[in-house]
């Protein structure tokens, strides 16, 4: 029956057939694509860093309050916690059949809700949640044998930027590089001489560099918001922190301490080839295709290539 109604109606027949592999091609054209599987998985670990704690510690005062509270959660599949120095790693999986949003929101209630009790040293604790989504799918060198790592980071994030431009990128990073820090190497000798504590030092760099809010001025009609602004900007704005006055007598930071720009030590080396390099990576949003995102960052980012500095 099937086969006479459509050898006699052929020409509704190739019609239908027409449309169900333009369907199939449009589909194959702008289904997603991705470096691996998108999958919604319902697993999250959270992270503590506690600097200067042995394993043990790590276990006692982190690990097992944090895997109290987790465990009071429902459809809980695997828990489980990894410890070293200075640093834990409690995970926990629930079944495949949940909500993964509402347990990611539930994880971090039960963290914060512990947090105060968690030791005052603790610097950082962190939760995330597992997802292929994550993997980078590109990453650039940016290689310099001989340039500034401040002058290469600079650069870096000309190119961050023009990989954001894309809307299909999710998160651009950039890596290698140690971060620039500003080191005040204090002479003791000197704040032993001037009876001025050590604490009273670290307080008064801190306060200078706050921004705290004065309320606000009251003028009729029109009401001003008043900010003290501490932000330091230079070296010298940071030499110029008055740490004692007395009887007369200034006493600045510069006078107790060298202060200098230097950067953070190197917990990683970048090498691209063989060279020093920094690398810049980026990961796609969900639902989004690989080939299409890939195309569009090379071409914001393209144009930079030749504006970078020579030898870089």
């Amino acid at each position: 029956m099937l086969t006479r109604f459509t050898l006699k109606n052929y020409q509704l027949t190739i019609a239908v057939f027409v449309m169900i592999a333009l369907l199939g091609v449009n589909s194959f054209i702008n289904m997603p694509r991705s470096e691996d599987p998108q999958l919604d998985g319902s697993y999250f670990y959270v992270v503590g860093v506690y600097p200067g704690a042995s394993p043990e510690d790590m276990e006692q005062l982190v690990v097992e309050p944090l895997e109290e509270a987790i465990n009071e959660l429902d459809d809980i599949d695997y828990l489980g916690s990894s410890v070293n120095d200075g640093v834990a790693m409690v995970g926990v999986e629930f079944t495949y059949d949940v909500d993964a949003e509402k347990k990611y929101d539930e994880v971090l209630r039960q963290v914060n809700n512990i947090r105060n009790t968690l030791p005052q040293e603790l610097y950082s604790l962190d939760v995330y949640r597992w997802s292929t989504v994550n993997v980078n799918i590109l990453q650039y060198a940016l290689i310099s044998e001989d340039a500034a790592y401040s002058e290469m980071e600079a650069q870096a994030k000309r190119l961050k930027k023009a990989i954001e431009k894309t809307s299909s990128i999710k998160k651009v990073e950039i890596s290698a590089f140690p971060e620039q820090e500003i080191h005040i190497d204090i002479d003791l000798q000197k704040l032993a001489q001037k009876g001025i504590a050590i604490n009273n030092v670290l307080s008064a760099v801190q306060s200078g560099n706050a921004n705290i809010p004065g309320g606000e001025l009251d003028m009729g009609k029109n009401k001003f918001n008043i900010k003290t602004n501490g932000n330091f900007e230079t070296l010298e704005d940071i030499s110029n922190t008055i740490i004692h006055a007395g009887n007369g007598n200034i006493v600045y930071l510069k006078d107790l301490a060298k202060i200098t720009l230097s950067y953070a030590d190197e917990s990683h080396l970048g090498r691209f080839k063989g060279k020093r390099a920094l690398f810049i990576s980026a990961n796609q949003k969900e639902g989004t295709n690989i080939l299409q995102v890939v195309e569009e960052v090379n071409k914001n980012i393209g144009s930079l290539a030749s504006t970078l500095p020579a030898g870089m």
